[in-house]
């Protein structure tokens, strides 16, 4: 590797290495020129991000599930409260603003 096939220049310490490529192809850049080149490989111009339908789909549903997960956690700490108040105010004798 004599340096960055993007810039050409010589490689000093901040470079990273691109092995996942659907084109198999395996090479070393700097990290802003890869930025740059639009995450497509250098030589045979395959585009490297993963972003199919699948991957979006699976991504909305982890956010759809995490979503549903926080609803039902405000929901039980929500009724925590809401229970703990009642008692309180049945033990202190607060038993009329109670519905």
């Amino acid at each position: 590797m004599d340096g960055c096939p993007i810039c050409l220049s010589e490689f000093e310490t901040n470079y990273a290495l691109i092995p996942d490529l659907d084109c198999n192809c395996i090479y070393a850049v700097h990290d802003e020129c890869w930025e740059k080149w639009n995450y497509t490989c250098i030589y045979c111009r395959t585009y490297t991000i993963h972003n199919t339908i699948e991957d979006l789909v699976e991504v909305y549903s982890r956010l759809q599930q995490r979503k549903n997960r926080v609803r039902a956690l405000v929901a039980i700490v929500f009724y925590i409260l809401y229970f703990t108040f009642v008692k309180i105010a049945r033990t202190y004798g607060f038993s009329q603003i109670l519905p």
